[in-house]
């Protein structure tokens, strides 16, 4: 069994992970698009997995950075299992149907089974405007802001990754936001 492999130091070791970085992994985690349950599930399973490959960590990275990738692996791990599993028999509700289903169970968009033309064209329109003000941000800024609002780093993670004070990332960031507001603005992005 797993919790005869797990010593009351590495379990101890595995609250403290829980406390400060829970809800880092929680986040990461629902980047993803899973369920709020799923999520937690993927937490519980990245620290179990921590706490019973904690004697092979040799440090040479941050340990929330090291929690990360063990959850990525889970994630990927949870997708393989749902595109595998069969669909199951199941009772339809008067409002839905098998037509709003996948041949995995999972919904897909609704009583509509596909976006309208306007809808499409929204999206591509957006899209289109975010990657072009992205790419008009100089590559430090750029680099930066998806560090920070995509990757979930904070400012303070990534001045000292960098070897940055806090202070100058913050206007970095402030900055780019900024130039990014006014950009989508001028594309006719409603903000």
């Amino acid at each position: 069994m797993a919790e005869a492999r797990i010593s009351s130091e590495t379990g101890s070791r595995a609250e403290l992970w829980l406390v400060e970085y829970g809800d880092y992994l929680y986040r990461c985690a629902a980047r993803y698009g899973v369920s709020t349950s799923v999520c937690e599930d993927l937490v519980q399973e990245t620290l179990l997995a921590g706490m019973l490959n904690y004697p092979k960590f040799r440090q040479e990275s941050p340990v929330k950075h090291w929690l990360a990738s063990i959850l990525r692996h889970k994630v990927a791990d949870h997708f393989r299992r749902c595109h595998r599993e069969t669909p199951t028999d199941q009772a339809w509700g008067p409002e839905e149907g098998p037509e709003f289903f996948n041949r995995w169970g999972k919904w897909v968009w609704g009583p509509r089974s596909t976006p309208t033309v306007e809808e499409q064209f929204d999206f591509r329109h957006l899209m289109t405007a975010v990657s072009g003000c992205l790419n008009g941000l100089n590559e430090r800024s750029r680099n930066f802001f998806l560090l920070a609002e995509f990757d979930g780093f904070a400012p303070h993670e990534l001045a000292s990754l960098f070897g940055l004070s806090q202070e100058n990332l913050r206007v970095i960031l402030h900055r780019a936001r900024l130039k990014l507001r006014n950009c989508l603005e001028k594309a006719g992005v409603a903000l």
